[in-house]
């Protein structure tokens, strides 16, 4: 551990105080991974510019952007009006909004069992 040498504190103190400092600092860095971790799934974001494409097709990019899996009747793709895209780092739902804003059907979402 290199970073004791660089620490006074560290050298005077003894070694149960040592190893309490280099725990509480395991801690705070192990909750800041998690609590990262967390933040960025909950946060999806997606990057597209389409313009005049298949609802389907960018349905499909944004699958493969996210890695969810998105479910659609193939029978409301083929009545869907072609859509227009410009987003970077867009949240998730926002872009969602704003493909099915003018379709003839609606979007909702669900969780499902792994």
């Amino acid at each position: 551990m290199h970073f004791i040498k660089h620490c006074p504190r560290l050298l005077t103190a003894g070694p149960v105080t040592k190893i309490l400092l280099v725990m509480k600092l395991t801690i705070v860095l192990l909750t800041c991974f998690v609590l990262q971790a967390a933040a960025s799934g909950y946060a999806q974001t997606v990057s597209l510019r389409e313009k005049n494409a298949e609802l389907e097709t960018v349905l499909e990019k944004i699958s493969q952007q996210t890695g969810l899996r998105l479910w659609y009747a193939s029978n409301v793709m083929r009545k869907a009006s072609p859509v227009t895209l410009r987003g970077n780092g867009m949240p998730l739902v926002m872009a969602l909004e704003q493909l099915f804003r003018d379709q003839p059907s609606n979007m909702s979402s669900r969780k499902t069992p792994s």
